[in-house]
């Protein structure tokens, strides 16, 4: 219901059998690959990994505590929107359905302070206070995530 995502009215489920999330709809059960839209997946997906890792973490079972996610804001800005990171012209629906999205991420990892760790990259730097402290490093203007200089296999 936080992130306002198709079916979010409804509980969600995983479904073991086919290592998928389901929506159990009042017109019956509605998987994953039936909820359109990269938004309701890339967010599906990140509800079901931060899901798991609470389990796991609660339960104190020997699963690393750490998950690292890539871009997820990518369905909101694509990569032609702004090279540079820079998305205060963005539409504010899509605005606001990023910020939920890391508030949530953020959430459950204060809720399992210390026992879970989240990596982001990401080029969206939303200028937000809370947002702001989180950001460790930006790999802006030829400084990158792996130097040119390192040596290629």
């Amino acid at each position: 219901k936080f992130l306002e995502l198709e079916h979010s009215k409804y509980p969600l489920r995983f479904d073991l059998k086919k290592l998928t999330l389901v929506a159990d709809t009042i017109h019956g059960p509605v998987p994953m690959g039936r909820i359109g839209s990269g938004e309701n997946w890339v967010n599906l997906h990140i509800i079901g990994h931060l899901a798991l890792h609470k389990w796991f973490t609660v339960q104190k079972r020997p699963v690393p505590h750490f998950l690292f996610l890539d871009q997820p804001s990518q369905v909101y800005f694509p990569p032609d929107k702004d090279a540079e990171g820079h998305y205060d012209e963005a539409a504010e629906e899509d605005r606001n359905a990023v910020m939920r999205m890391f508030s949530l991420v953020l959430n459950v990892i204060t809720d399992l302070n210390p026992n879970m760790q989240v990596i982001i990259t990401e080029h969206a730097d939303l200028n937000v206070e809370w947002f702001q402290n989180l950001v460790v490093h930006r790999w802006r203007g030829g400084v990158k995530l792996i130097p040119s200089d390192w040596p290629t296999l």
